[in-house]
């Protein structure tokens, strides 16, 4: 950026002294360094309709680290517009367990893979490029266990959707039993009701004129409407908790964590996922890696010990 930028002001002065451009861009740099940086920025720049599938290539090797695990753990059942995704997880799963089988034959089922993925999973030969055609395959299974078009055979998050209709026994069961709760005829429904309303107006209507008050002016037409509720809290007990609120001081929950970690030694069961090691700075075992705001909480400055630090922020009078 600082080369064309250079470049630019040399053409400006240039333009305006009325002097050869070329020889002004040469004053700075050599004609022919100049021309492959061009060729580098043409390089490093995106085409305007860049396809971040391309970028999937490097991921693979993460992916392999659980891919075939995943594909041996678990039973993938599905409809029958799925019948390819489920043949090319098969032939995953062959492949992942054959010593013979390294590439993926040229008859592999394909019907699965869409149009955005299919410039990356069919190469112009016609053969299958097998990083991207396990990708496709693996963000294929994602998208069709959501809607439940492919279920997981003994999950309870992703199964099938016949699991969650009742079972056909007691499904025959309920319609013998007959309605419940309701009736098919609408001018009855209707009248029970209107009973079972006028019977609530009445109960309404018998109690004593001590309860009637407490509701403010209530709709005539509806009389069963319940009054809101009123605080029952008086000022001098606002102002007593106003008062002690301020008599709290405010602490980093990061040293509040700090002190009672010494006193509990509660960090020594978070060790790390691979060496089995607890953490051997203090600050780095509470202090939470991306906290995108600052948390702080109150607690009373005599009720814990605060320390220096503690009693050094707290407020006059208060510690």
């Amino acid at each position: 950026m600082r080369l064309y930028a250079s470049v630019g002001a040399a053409l400006i002065s240039a333009r305006e002294a009325a002097v050869d451009p070329y020889q002004a861009i040469e004053a700075i740099l050599p004609w022919t360094t100049f021309v492959d940086s061009v060729a580098e920025a043409e390089q490093l720049a995106h085409p305007l309709r860049f396809d971040p599938l391309a970028l999937l290539a490097t991921a693979f090797p993460r992916v392999r680290r659980y891919a075939p695990t995943l594909l041996d753990s678990f039973e993938f059942q599905k409809t029958a517009s799925c019948q390819s995704l489920i043949d090319g997880l098969s032939l995953l799963r062959e492949l992942n367990a054959s010593e013979r089988l390294k590439r993926i034959p040229r008859d592999a089922p394909i019907e699965f893979i869409s149009p955005r993925w299919e410039p990356h999973v069919l190469t112009k030969t016609g053969a299958i490029d097998q990083p991207f055609y396990e990708l496709c395959a693996l963000s294929t299974l994602r998208d069709r266990l959501r809607p439940g078009d492919v279920w997981v055979a003994g999950s309870r998050q992703y199964r099938a959707f016949d699991e969650y209709l009742l079972p056909q026994p007691d499904w025959q069961a309920i319609r013998k039993a007959g309605p419940v709760g309701g009736n098919r005829d609408e001018v009855h429904h209707a009248s029970r009701r209107a009973t079972r309303h006028g019977r609530s107006r009445d109960e309404k209507g018998r109690q004593p004129a001590r309860e009637q008050s407490i509701a403010r002016d209530p709709p005539a037409e509806w009389p069963l409407a319940d009054p809101p509720l009123r605080t029952a809290v008086p000022p001098e007990a606002e102002e007593l908790g106003r008062r002690a609120y301020e008599m709290l001081r405010w602490a980093r929950i990061t040293d509040l964590l700090v002190e009672v970690d010494e006193m509990t030694r509660m960090s020594r069961h978070f060790t790390h996922l691979q060496t089995g090691e607890p953490c051997s700075s203090p600050a780095a075992r509470c202090a939470p890696p991306t906290w995108p705001w600052r948390c702080t909480v109150r607690w009373p400055a005599w009720a814990v010990p605060t320390g220096f630090q503690g009693l050094t922020a707290a407020r006059p009078g208060t510690a």
